[in-house]
């Protein structure tokens, strides 16, 4: 079943807790926290960012975003990944990737929660200070599940994956017009 997650309680002063050191401190990644209690529990995404971009990116209006999702065989094994195309079209328009391990049950667990939700926010924050600069409520158009039934179909043939050695081959070998350009 869908849950109806659409935000209707207006503005708010959000705080996330600090994170712990295994969170990601730049870039984008999901995560999962309860913004209504009469929802529970949800996936999102977490921006991190400098504080002049951060801080730039909470004035765009309206905020778009694209998710560029696809499968990328390394040497290493296979890496899922989502190249999010941040404020699309606006001057402060950037291409974050977000790696995921498609052999976690942990990775596929959150991708379906978040795929299963009418809408998915993005939460800017300020990594200097970690303070919540914006929150994008945006309706759940990113086709996730499909993404999803990608990861798991690609799984069942192949052996799994040294990640950290996969990603980071991914960085140093892959231009990120490349990631987008084979997006599926």
């Amino acid at each position: 079943m869908i849950k109806q997650n659409r935000w209707t309680r207006g503005n708010r002063d959000f705080r996330l807790p600090t994170m712990p050191d295994e969170q990601p401190r730049h870039g984008c990644g999901f995560s999962r926290t309860t913004f209504d209690p009469d929802v529970g529990e949800e996936a999102y995404v977490l921006f991190c960012e400098d504080p002049p971009h951060a801080r730039a990116l909470a004035q765009i209006r309206p905020m778009t975003l694209i998710a560029h999702k696809g499968i990328a065989a390394t040497p290493h094994g296979l890496v899922a990944y989502i190249v999010w195309q941040i404020a699309a079209g606006s001057s402060q328009e950037s291409f974050v990737e977000t790696f995921l391990n498609p052999f976690k049950i942990d990775t596929l667990q959150l991708v379906s929660d978040a795929a299963n939700q009418t809408h998915l926010k993005f939460l800017t924050i300020d990594r200097s200070d970690q303070s919540v600069v914006s929150m994008t409520d945006f309706e759940n158009i990113f086709e996730l599940d499909h993404f999803l039934f990608q990861m798991i179909m690609h799984i069942g043939y192949a052996k799994p994956t040294e990640f950290a050695e996969a990603t980071s081959f991914i960085m140093n070998t892959v231009e990120i017009e490349k990631l987008v350009e084979d997006a599926i």
